[in-house]
C-alpha cells in the first residue's frame, strides 16, 4: 500500500525523487524507466487504479507492475528475458537449458514455434533425448506433449502462463562445429502446436 500522493505527483519530480533514492542507496534504475514515466498508458492505468477506490488516498497496485527502490516507486515493464520454458519433466530438459524461444501467434497461422537449448547436459545427452521425442511423436496419430511458458515479473512470480497443447518436434538443427568459436552448442528445435491458451 502506498498513498495516492505519492503516485499524483508529476512524472517529472517522481523520476528525479526515485533516481535520488536509488543513488544514495547505490543502485541504477533500470534504462527505459524515464521513457516508462513518460508513457501516457502509464498515466492511464494508474488514473485507472485510483478510480476503481473509494479513497483516492490510498491504492493498492500488483507488485508486479512497480518496483521499488527506498521509499520510491517506479513503473517495472515486462522484460524478454524474465521467462521460462517448461517441457514435461519426463523427459529432462531442464529449464535453464533453454536459451530463446518464440511465443505462438494470433490468429494461428503456420501453428509453429522456436526453441533454442544450449547443450549442457553431456549425460543423459541432450541430442539423444529430443530426436528420441522427436521419433516418439512423429507418428501423426500420436497425440503431442504439452509446453508451459512462464513469463515473470521482477520478483520472480508468474504474471502470465502460455499452455500449449499437441505439442510435436518437427525439426532439429544443431549449431555447426566451427574449430575457431569455442561458444556453448546449441540445438534449435522447431514445434508444432494444435492449440493453446492464456492463464
Amino acid at each position: 500500500m502506498f498513498t495516492g500522493k505519492t503516485m499524483l505527483d508529476s512524472s517529472k519530480e517522481m523520476l528525479k525523487r526515485t533516481e535520488n533514492q536509488a543513488e544514495k542507496l547505490g543502485k541504477k534504475l533500470p534504462k527505459d524507466t524515464e521513457q516508462v514515466y513518460n508513457d501516457p498508458t502509464t498515466h492511464k492505468r494508474f488514473e485507472e487504479l485510483f478510480k476503481q477506490r473509494k479513497d483516492p488516498k490510498k491504492i493498492e497496485i500488483d507488485s508486479e507492475l512497480i518496483g521499488k527502490v527506498g521509499n520510491s516507486i517506479f513503473v517495472e515493464p515486462k522484460r524478454n528475458n524474465r521467462a521460462v520454458l517448461s517441457f514435461p519433466k519426463r523427459y529432462g530438459i531442464a529449464e535453464w537449458m533453454v536459451a530463446l524461444f518464440t511465443r505462438p501467434t494470433v490468429p494461428i497461422n503456420d501453428n509453429e514455434l522456436t526453441v533454442v537449448l544450449n547443450e549442457l547436459s553431456l549425460n543423459p545427452s541432450i541430442t539423444k533425448t529430443v530426436i528420441d521425442i522427436f521419433q516418439i511423436y512423429e507418428p501423426e496419430e500420436i497425440t503431442g506433449f504439452k509446453l508451459k511458458m512462464k513469463i515473470l515479473g521482477p520478483t520472480g512470480t508468474v504474471i502470465e502462463k502460455f499452455i500449449l497443447k499437441d505439442c510435436k518436434i518437427t525439426k532439429i538443427e544443431w549449431s555447426p562445429i566451427d574449430y575457431s568459436d569455442d561458444s556453448i552448442s546449441q540445438i534449435t528445435l522447431t514445434i508444432s502446436y494444435n492449440e493453446f491458451k492464456i492463464k
